[in-house]
């Protein structure tokens, strides 16, 4: 799954680009951002959960992965469908 993992983050990173989503989607920041998952990626099966992501800083990802599980989840649903309301 790693390098599936890889592969996935290199295409996502050109699709968050090209989309303008260069920022924290939680806090707009620009510090240390990577790609936050609805669940943590050892739990990660499928494809398609694994592109399912927000981009966060280090503090947006560590506040919302230590939340618990189904917390982590409602988060990263919530910034998507924000996402997709302003993006259109």
């Amino acid at each position: 799954m790693a390098n599936q993992w890889n592969n996935t983050r290199r295409k996502l990173k050109l699709q968050f680009e090209r989309d303008g989503i260069t920022r924290c989607e939680q806090c707009n920041g620009t510090f240390a951002l990577g790609f936050a998952h609805r669940y943590k990626r050892r739990f990660i099966t499928t494809a398609e959960e694994l592109a399912t992501v927000a981009l966060l800083c280090v503090k947006c990802h560590e506040r919302i992965e230590f939340s618990g599980h189904e917390n982590m989840k409602n988060a990263i649903d919530a910034i998507i469908e924000n996402r997709s309301t302003s993006f259109g």
